[in-house]
């Protein structure tokens, strides 16, 4: 196995990982959601996601992750909305 074949091997690890802790995420989302509906609070947290966000502003690829990020936290919202309007 050449180097290219065993960083792809590696890539393919990470990309496990990262699809399964995304599951989780999301499946916390819809927990967060119905609370947030339970409660009559806003989907959108302008404070929350910012503190998010300042995890990786000192990060060496800070504008990739923050690009990430940003679809990650649309797709959050759009389960929260979702979920508040589809139960």
């Amino acid at each position: 196995m050449n180097n290219l074949d065993k960083h792809r091997k590696e890539i393919d690890k990470i990309d496990d990982n990262i699809i399964e802790l995304l599951e989780q995420r999301f499946n916390l989302v819809v927990e967060i959601g119905q609370y947030k509906k339970e409660n009559n609070l806003p989907v959108f947290d302008a404070k929350r996601e910012s503190a998010i966000k300042q995890k990786f502003t000192t990060k060496k690829y800070q504008d990739s992750l923050s690009n990430i990020y940003d679809t990650i936290l649309k797709e959050s919202k759009t389960i929260q909305y979702d979920k508040e309007h589809n139960n």
